[in-house]
């Protein structure tokens, strides 16, 4: 057992992360007084049930999609593959990934492959969906996540763990910008890991500082905590008023009152009222007293909490790259149904994260000669990307460049094993009864010396 795995219980121990208060009360007023991952653990992901409704869909839907070991039989396709498939998609971009994934690789049913031993057992402690969750997870809290490998014989990586980014510190390189090693504090002790022991995967962070923090992920919540702010407001005053049953009310003596209502009455009214209150009876107030209601503050209504709590839904949904309908709001119907919005935030949230996650696992494989394997995913087999098969294979018959091959990967009917087929399946089937422009008018007369071509 490595030193790492020794320490595993206190990096990836059940406490609730602490940290100094993260609101403070100025005037009797909450505000937030500090931005850092405390901030966005306890503010945000843990307190506010929006920004943890959007995250928690996002990493649930990540954490189901299925991943594969695979050979690259064709480098420059599989460049091209990673280029279009490194950031959102459109449905059309999709279909192009998937032909060029096709052309790039070709399945490996290895169980004693290496990468397939990381895939079934990433490491000791989780399946590969659960530190799946953990690096997509922290990237969108954080910013940032890091990966931790140990080596086998020849760099070939044994296992991989997931590190909390709070536990990281980064050492500085004597060259601009450069990242020479990192610090892991967990528990009581302090291990030093090397740059290639560690990948750091996180957002452009466009904060200019000295020591080492402009190297760090800035998370989406940083531009989101006073919204967060809002919005847990919002929550706070629903809270209540509704343990209040409404807004605050100020009772005082009725103007037409000939006797008005004593200090000493007041308090004893005060007293009789909260005690009623609190046995709950459905049975009415009864006073000999002459006296009057005022209602202090506005109800909910009044305030607009639901169209306020819906402008902040949005407004994290915006900045997830998720479409807030999803997540039942009743006014944003942008897209023809609940089905096609969910495709859509997965090929615009859901893809990105994966292929972050995708290239930082491949940057372990170490390089070799002859054969050279890698790991993927396949989005196509999330339920909500089960597109029509009719629509996809109709626009497969226009795509001529793609061989038949190529097409059984895309609509994932496998190799055909029938070898007299083979070669067939890997040429080009070039439409028939095209005529180029030049050779129209020439009718029977057509040259058959290749001058015309």
């Amino acid at each position: 057992m490595n030193i790492f795995q020794k320490f595993w219980s206190a990096l990836f121990g059940s406490g609730a992360p602490t940290g100094q208060l993260q609101y403070q009360y100025v005037n009797g007023q909450l505000v937030l007084s500090k931005y850092d991952a405390n901030s966005y653990i306890n503010d945000g992901y843990l307190t506010n049930g929006q920004i943890y409704a959007v995250i928690s869909w996002i990493i649930r839907k990540a954490s189901v999609v299925p991943w594969y070991v695979y050979e690259v039989v064709d480098e420059n396709a599989y460049k091209q593959y990673k280029a279009v498939s490194s950031d959102a998609m459109t449905p059309a971009a999709l279909m192009t990934a998937q032909i060029l994934h096709a052309k790039a690789l070709k399945p490996i049913d290895d169980k004693n492959n290496y990468l397939q031993k990381l895939l079934d057992k990433p490491n000791e402690t989780m399946s590969f969906s659960e530190l799946v969750q953990f690096m997509v997870g922290f990237r969108l809290i954080l910013g940032e996540s890091f990966l931790y490998k140990t080596d086998g014989v020849g760099g070939v990586p044994l296992e991989i763990y997931p590190l909390h980014p709070q536990d990281i510190e980064l050492v500085l390189g004597k060259s601009y910008l450069a990242v020479d090693g990192y610090v892991w504090t967990g528990g009581n002790t302090r291990q030093s890991l090397t740059k290639e022991q560690v990948r750091h995967s996180k957002y452009f962070n466009p904060i200019h500082a000295s020591d080492g923090n402009n190297l760090r992920g800035l998370s989406p919540l940083a531009a989101m905590l006073r919204l967060a702010q809002e919005s847990n407001e919002y929550a706070l005053q629903s809270i209540k008023q509704a343990q209040n049953s409404g807004p605050a009310h100020l009772i005082s003596s009725a103007a037409s009152s000939v006797n008005q209502m004593g200090y000493e009455e007041g308090v004893g009214l005060k007293e009789a009222l909260k005690s009623k209150w609190r046995e709950a009876s459905k049975e009415p107030f009864v006073t000999s007293s002459a006296i009057d209601v005022h209602q202090l503050g506005l109800s909910p209504a009044d305030l607009k909490m639901i169209d306020g709590r819906l402008f902040t839904l949005r407004s994290f949904c915006d900045g997830y790259g998720v479409p807030s309908e999803i997540f039942n709001d009743p006014t944003n119907k942008t897209y023809a149904n609940k089905n096609e919005a969910k495709r859509a935030a997965i090929l615009d949230a859901v893809e990105p994260e994966l292929a972050a996650l995708r290239d930082i696992i491949n940057s372990f494989v170490p390089a070799a000669k002859g054969k050279k394997y890698v790991i993927d995913y396949d989005i196509t087999m999330l339920p909500e990307m089960q597109q029509d098969q009719k629509a996809m294979a109709e626009a497969l018959q226009l795509q001529p460049y793609a061989t038949w091959r190529e097409k059984r990967s895309v609509m994932k009917w496998g190799e055909d094993p029938r070898a007299e087929y083979r070669d067939i399946l890997d040429d080009y089937m070039i439409p028939s009864g095209l005529t180029p422009s030049r050779m129209i008018g020439l009718g029977d007369n057509i040259p058959n010396d290749g001058s015309i071509v």
